[in-house]
C-alpha cells in the first residue's frame, strides 16, 4: 500500500541523488537506503514483522528523518512520539503506546525512557548521532517482549499528535488518502512543467505540518533541506542553498525579519510566502509585503481535516486587494466551511462568530467540528476569532492551559493554579499562570517558573507567574479569566 505515488517516485532516484541536506552535510539516497536496510534487518532478526507498527522519538535530523522514509518505503506503520515535551511525558508515551520497537537518538534513551520501554516490552534502537546514519540496538533493550511476538500486521499509516483544534490533542492516523489530500494542497502554487526546488523543513516532523513540509518537499522536489528548528541565520543560509521560489512562513518569523530589518537580497528569488498556524496582523503583513515585495498568502488548516481548509491565492488577492486582509482566505476546492452556534449547532448568519466546522469531500459527508471561534463574511472569507477551549497559540505551538495548571499544582506549596494566554505582538499569545498558595506557604513567581521548567516543554513554560492570595472568580465561582488577563497585562 503506497502512501503517495509522487513520494514513491521521488524515493526511486539514483543512489548519488541528494536526499537530505543538514547543517552542511548532504546525505544521498544511497545513504538513506542503507540505513533503511539496516533498520529492517534489525527488526526482522528480532521477529518484528513488516506490518508491525514501530515508534519514532522524532527530531528534525537525518537519522530520524531516514527512519521515517524507511517506514514509508517499506509500508511499515509508524507512530511519531513527540519529543518537545518533558522527559516524564515522553516516557509515559512509550509506556502507554506499547510498541514493538522505538527508534531514537542515543541521548533520548535516558533512564526514564529505558524504564518505560522495559515495562512495555519494547525493543530499543539507537541512532548514534544527530547527523549520523549509524544505528544499533540500545543496550538493555535488546529483547522483544512476548506480547509483541506474532502480532497481526496493520495497514500503512503515520500516527501524529494533533494540535487540539477539534478537542484534546490525540494521535491521528495520517493515511495515504489524507496525505494525498494534504500534498495536493501544498502543490497549488506549482507551475506545470517547471521543476519544484527542494524546500526547507523546519517545524517538528512529529506533527502534521512538519510531516507534510518534510515529505511534501521530497515528493515534489526530490529532496529536503532539514533544520532542527527555526534559527534565522541558518534559515537564511538554507534559503540561499535551496533557492525555492515559494516557501512556508509563520507569524513569529515574519515579525522577526521585520524587527531585524533583514535586507531584501537575503530572500533571493522568492515569489510568494504561504503561511498559517495562527493569525497574522494586517499591519505586519502590509509591512512585510511593502518592504520585500513578496506577497503573503495566509491560510487555515488542521490535522483532522487533512491539511489546508481555507487559503488566499494570487487570484483572490488580485480581486479583493486589501479589503479582506486579516482573513485566512476562502475555502479551497473540495472543502466546505460553516459557522455554527456552540449550543444549538445551527448555522449562524454571515459575519457572526461561532464554532468553525468543515466538510472535506475526500474524507466523507460528515461535518468536522473544531474548537476554533470564527466568522465567515458575505463573500465567503474566513476570519478566525480565537479558541473556544482557551488553548494558547504561541507562535504556532498550541498549548492547553489545563496542562500548565495541572503541572503547577504538583508543587507542594500551590493550592490552585489557572493558566491562560495573553496577547503578544511577536508570538500571537504567550502563557501566564496564576497560582494561589496554601495559607501557610510563601511563594515567589520565579520559583513557580523554575518548577514548571522541569515539568513542561520549553514552549509551554509560562512567561510569568502571578502569585495571588486568592484567585478572582465569577458569580458561578469559576476563575475570572478576563480579570486575570487584565492583571497580567498590567503586571
Amino acid at each position: 500500500m503506497s502512501l503517495n505515488p509522487n513520494l514513491d517516485r521521488a524515493m526511486e532516484q539514483p543512489d548519488d541523488a541528494l536526499a537530505i541536506w543538514f547543517q552542511g552535510t548532504q546525505h544521498t539516497w544511497k545513504d538513506v537506503r542503507a540505513f533503511s536496510a539496516r533498520l529492517e534487518s534489525i527488526l526482522a532478526e528480532k521477529g518484528i514483522g513488516q506490518g508491525q507498527p514501530i515508534g519514532l522519538l522524532c527530531r528534525n535530523n537525518p537519522p530520524l528523518a531516514a527512519a521515517l522514509l524507511s517506514a514509508v518505503k517499506t509500508d511499515r506503520p509508524l507512530v511519531m512520539i513527540y519529543t518537545l515535551q518533558s522527559l516524564e511525558a515522553i516516557a509515559n508515551d512509550i509506556r502507554k503506546l506499547k510498541l514493538a520497537a522505538v527508534v531514537g537518538l542515543a541521548d533520548d534513551w535516558n533512564e526514564q525512557a529505558m524504564a518505560a520501554a522495559q515495562e512495555a516490552g519494547t525493543l530499543g534502537i539507537r541512532c548514534e548521532g544527530s547527523n549520523s546514519l549509524d544505528l544499533s540496538l540500545q543496550p538493555g533493550l535488546e529483547v522483544l517482549g512476548d506480547a509483541h511476538r506474532n502480532s497481526s500486521p496493520s495497514p500503512m499509516s503515520i500516527s501524529v499528535l494533533s494540535s487540539g483544534t477539534t478537542g484534546k490533542p490525540k494521535l491521528v492516523q495520517v493515511s495515504s488518502l489524507i496525505f494525498t489530500r494534504a500534498l495536493a494542497t501544498m502543490s497549488v502554487s506549482d507551475v506545470p512543467g517547471v521543476p519544484v526546488r527542494p524546500n526547507l523543513a523546519f517545524t517538528p516532523i512529529s506533527n502534521i505540518s512538519g510531516l507534510i513540509q518534510f515529505l511534501g518537499s521530497i515528493a515534489r522536489g526530490g529532496c529536503v533541506y532539514l533544520l532542527e528548528r527555526f534559527d534565522m541565520e541558518r534559515w537564511l543560509t538554507a534559503l540561499d542553498a535551496c533557492a525555492p521560489d515559494t516557501i512556508i512562513m509563520f507569524s513569529p518569523m515574519i515579525h522577526a525579519f521585520l524587527e531585524k530589518d533583514i535586507p531584501k537580497e537575503r530572500f533571493g528569488g522568492l515569489r510568494a510566502v504561504f503561511g498559517g498556524a495562527g493569525p497574522l496582523p494586517p499591519e505586519v503583513q502590509k509591512a512585510f509585503e511593502e518592504r520585500y515585495g513578496i506577497p503573503i498568502y495566509w491560510g487555515y488548516g488542521c490535522t483532522e481535516i487533512a491539511g489546508t481548509a481555507a487559503s488566499w491565492s494570487p487570484s483572490l488577492a488580485k480581486q479583493f486587494g486589501d479589503s479582506k486582509i486579516g482573513s485566512a482566505g476562502r475555502a479551497i476546492n473540495g472543502v466546505e466551511l460553516r459557522i455554527v452556534d456552540p449550543e444549538s449547532g445551527s448555522e449562524v448568519p454571515a459575519g457572526e462568530t461561532g464554532l468553525l466546522e468543515a466538510r472535506v469531500e475526500l474524507l466523507g459527508p460528515e461535518w468536522i467540528r473544531t474548537t476554533d471561534l470564527a466568522a465567515i463574511d458575505e463573500d465567503g472569507f474566513l476570519f478566525l476569532r480565537g479558541r473556544a477551549d482557551q488553548a494558547i497559540n504561541r507562535g504556532g505551538f498550541k498549548i492547553l492551559p489545563e496542562k500548565i495548571a495541572v503541572a503547577a499544582e504538583e508543587h507542594p506549596a500551590i493550592r490552585e493554579a489557572v493558566a491562560f494566554g495573553i496577547h503578544d505582538a511577536r508570538l500571537g499569545e504567550v502563557p501566564i499562570v496564576a497560582v494561589q498558595p496554601f495559607e501557610d506557604q510563601q511563594l515567589e513567581g520565579p520559583d513557580v517558573i523554575a518548577f514548571l521548567r522541569s515539568k513542561l516543554a520549553a514552549y509551554a513554560v509560562p512567561v510569568r507567574a502571578l502569585v495571588m492570595q486568592e484567585i478572582p472568580r465569577t458569580g458561578a465561582l469559576k476563575p475570572d479569566l478576563q480579570k486575570l488577563k487584565g492583571l497580567a497585562q498590567e503586571a
